[in-house]
């Protein structure tokens, strides 16, 4: 997959989402509110990407979130 960016707005109005899969991808940042209103999500999968660092507030607004895939990524910062 070619995936780079995750736009704000581009999960907007998928509030049914049980299970989301961007492994494999491109990402490199994952803005805060980008999975804002994704109140039934509860596996997603952001292993195999690009990213450095993670905001605290990313998965703020995942109260369902149960599985977190983050492996395989340049992490280097959370905060």
């Amino acid at each position: 997959n070619s995936i780079g960016e995750i736009e704000p707005d581009a999960l907007k109005g998928l509030w049914w989402l049980l299970k989301l899969d961007l492994n494999i991808n491109k990402i490199k940042k994952i803005e805060k509110n980008t999975f804002n209103g994704l109140r039934y999500l509860n596996s997603l999968d952001l292993s195999y990407n690009q990213l450095e660092d993670l905001n605290n507030n990313t998965f703020n607004f995942l109260g369902n979130l149960g599985i977190l895939f983050v492996d395989k990524n340049k992490i280097s910062s959370i905060g």
